[in-house]
């Protein structure tokens, strides 16, 4: 290998570290994505439970006035999104 040949694999070996770098950053970038989806459904799931049956109470029971202000409070929640 000549001089010339020898600059361009080292160039070329130097790009390949610079690349596969990135490529390991975006798979732990990705990586921790995903592990923020799954917390923020698994809390969606809770909040719409909980909303659900703060509901539910509110309907069975009408005069109760801590389970309506608890709805108007959801729905404001909601509203915001």
């Amino acid at each position: 290998m000549n001089s010339e040949t020898q600059f361009h694999v080292s160039v070329m070996d130097a790009r390949l570290k610079k690349v596969k770098k990135q490529r390991d950053q975006f798979k732990e970038e990705r990586d921790s994505l995903i592990q923020d989806i799954a917390k923020y459904s698994k809390y969606k799931r809770m909040y719409e439970e909980l909303s659900n049956h703060i509901k539910f109470k509110a309907e069975v029971n009408p005069s109760e006035w801590r389970y309506i202000s608890l709805v108007h409070f959801v729905d404001d929640l909601e509203e915001e999104e």
